[in-house]
């Protein structure tokens, strides 16, 4: 019998060396990330982990913060931060984990579908978003290129959670 437990501890402490080995390996992965794009991934972990407000571990910070670096999108500390400061209160809006309605955002973002950010309750519309964007930088709606496109998509989610996070709905 204590041969039986002695070998499930040592077998349970390299099961936990060997997760907590890949836990380091993708954390260095997302700072090597974060850095090529300019950014720090100890301030955009550190951000995602204050906006939380302790709702998300470390480890599913970095996960979904690589994701969100990688989705395409020109994303800093600070947009990150408000986009992890909307998923919270969204998440918390609708009985759903942060972490899920911060991926929500991200790839609702990535892919410029208003459609998936009803199920957490921000409408908007993505036609007037690129409209007023393309306003404001001196180009038609049809001249934006998908990147521009994403800029002002995400500029209007983020506008929606400024101007009240309790009241997305409409427009």
């Amino acid at each position: 019998l204590i041969a039986a437990v002695s070998g499930f501890t040592v077998k349970a402490a390299i099961d936990l060396a060997k997760v907590s080995a890949i836990a380091q390996a993708q954390e260095g992965a997302f700072r090597n990330l974060a850095a090529q794009a300019g950014q720090s991934g100890d301030e955009i972990i550190a951000a995602m982990e204050k906006m939380s407000q302790g709702t998300i571990s470390h480890t599913r910070a970095v996960s979904i913060a690589a994701r969100a670096m990688t989705s395409g999108l020109d994303l800093d500390t600070q947009k990150i931060s408000d986009m992890m400061a909307l998923a919270k209160d969204r998440a918390s809006a609708f009985g759903i984990d942060t972490a899920d309605a911060f991926s929500i955002i991200t790839t609702a973002i990535s892919y410029q579908s208003p459609r998936m950010l009803r199920q957490i309750g921000i409408t908007f519309s993505a036609a007037k978003a690129y409209e007023d964007f393309a306003q404001k930088i001196g180009k038609s709606t049809e001249e934006l290129t998908e990147e521009e496109r994403q800029l002002a998509f995400l500029g209007a989610v983020l506008a929606k959670a400024g101007s009240g996070m309790g009241n997305l709905a409409g427009e």
